[in-house]
């Protein structure tokens, strides 16, 4: 009795354990760390309803996707939209990614649908907006990122 009294009382004191933080991708990633979005879009079926969740919150969002490559410690970027679409018949939702030149094209053309896997070692969301604002502010980041010019430029 006397011990549980001890431990609730300690408990506010010495608040809640932190969770472990991902391990950063490229030396430098912690100053996004604002900035990253929890997308596990793995196309898993165990991440499905997080990354549903996930990516209807933030579709018609520009995101940036960053992709790190551990043996030649480069880092590519692409700016995405992260979209759902619900299949009339079957109601299933299918989550897919556009390029942001695919996203800005008119509704009447064709555009071309990604589903680009997210590798959780190397890959990482972020919202474009708070990225460009620290990516501007940091010129260490500046000289690290570079744009990624197509999308199987990402390795996939």
């Amino acid at each position: 009795m006397f011990s549980f009294v001890f431990w609730a009382a300690l408990a506010p004191l010495l608040g809640t354990p932190a969770s472990p933080a991902a391990p950063e991708l490229f030396p430098g990633e912690q100053q996004l760390s604002t900035c990253a979005l929890n997308l596990p879009l793995t196309y898993l079926k165990k991440d499905m309803p997080a990354a549903l969740s996930a990516a209807k919150a933030h579709q018609n969002e520009e995101l940036v996707l960053l992709s790190y490559n551990p043996q030649t410690h480069q880092v590519s970027m692409q700016r995405v939209y992260v979209l759902v679409f619900t299949q009339p018949k079957t109601g299933k939702e299918i989550i897919y990614q556009e390029t942001a030149a695919e996203h800005r094209r008119p509704n009447s053309s064709s555009r071309k649908a990604l589903f680009t896997r997210l590798n959780p070692q190397t890959d990482r969301y972020y919202r474009a907006e708070c990225f460009d604002q620290t990516v501007a502010a940091t010129p260490a980041l500046q000289q690290l990122l570079t744009p990624t010019a197509d999308a199987n430029e990402l390795g996939r």
